[in-house]
């Protein structure tokens, strides 16, 4: 009997477009002819720009190879099992360190990070909290599951246990963490896992918990703004932060729209985004001093780099696998 792949063939063709774009992209950078000579933030030498795309292309190579073994792995329940619950153990460990972590503040984390890089490490081993919040939200569902799962009739109490204090670690650690979106995408997720069984209970028992569901979180909320410092919910409370984060990102993006027309089909290439936006105040232009590094907008700083042709891809690779979970 002839085993077929469990990769789709459409995800394949997304993989395959990418990585022949990007690297050609690479040796043959179109962002020169876009952009004027540098102010001395970033170098826009060939050489620099091609240094550049290399390190991104790698990078997107070397996920995107991983991306396509999980695919495959993922076929198989009993591998698939297993990596799912080591994604939801390390959501686990992560949590724990960063909630020890942002706790004792700056004497514990002078151990781990140079005192330069502790303003910019909000949580754990993550150099930033929006990605730290963003690996919380992937893990966050996966371990809800595993703790659903433990209060099954045949479920010993230890692993309720080691779930249930699992779930309130990663909750804890979405509350500490100063990612405002990740604690909103965190309580969004929250029910989900449990829908079916909710959907079971009479209204009054249903009523019941969702009242002690919501002073838990509020509890935790709160508590996390007495704990520690920058965490999310004291930082959605702060109407000057998050007015002035509202209005700083309004502005960037609108930036970015504009400079859409100018990349072309193709895009600037892979990790050039620095190169072209250097300076806060001109897409595509060199008027004041201020380094972006990423453009704080994943959708759109694919479109950037990689045009409306490469993000084709990147949009089929993306909106496949969530129709194929939602067909599962």
């Amino acid at each position: 009997v002839t085993q077929t792949s469990a990769i789709p063939r459409l995800a394949l063709v997304c993989v395959t477009a990418i990585l022949i774009q990007g690297w050609w992209m690479t040796w043959n950078p179109v962002i020169p002819s876009l952009i004027s000579a540098n102010g001395g933030l970033e170098e826009t030498t060939l050489e620099n720009i091609r240094r550049l795309s290399f390190d991104s292309m790698t990078v997107t190579s070397l996920l995107l190879g991983s991306f396509v073994v999980l695919c495959e792995l993922f076929g198989n329940a009993n591998p698939r099992r297993f990596l799912l619950l080591a994604a939801a153990i390390s959501g686990v460990l992560i949590s724990v360190i960063g909630i020890v972590l942002k706790l004792a503040g700056e004497p514990l984390m002078r151990y781990v990070w140079r005192p330069i890089d502790i303003y910019w490490n909000d949580f754990a081993f993550y150099r930033y909290h929006g990605n730290a919040g963003a690996f919380l939200n992937l893990a966050w569902p996966l371990i809800l599951v595993f703790t659903r799962r433990a209060y099954a009739p045949a479920a010993t109490r230890v692993k309720r246990i080691v779930w249930t204090l699992s779930a309130l670690a990663c909750a804890g650690a979405l509350c500490l963490n100063a990612s405002k979106a990740a604690l909103v995408i965190g309580l969004l997720i929250l029910p989900w896992p449990f829908v079916t069984r909710l959907m079971r209970l009479k209204r009054k028992s249903l009523f019941l918990l969702g009242a002690g569901s919501l002073l838990l979180i509020a509890g935790l909320l709160i508590l996390s703004s007495l704990l520690a410092q920058e965490a999310a919910f004291q930082r959605m409370t702060n109407a000057s932060e998050v007015s002035a984060s509202f209005d700083g990102r309004v502005e960037a993006y609108q930036q970015y729209l504009n400079a859409l027309p100018e990349v072309g089909f193709l895009g600037l290439g892979p990790g050039l985004f620095p190169i072209a936006f250097p300076y806060q105040t001109s897409p595509l232009g060199n008027l004041s001093v201020g380094l972006r590094e990423y453009a704080h907008e994943d959708y759109l700083q694919t479109v950037l780099e990689w045009g409306w042709f490469g993000t084709l891809w990147w949009v089929l690779l993306v909106a496949g696998g969530l129709r194929q979970a939602l067909k599962s």
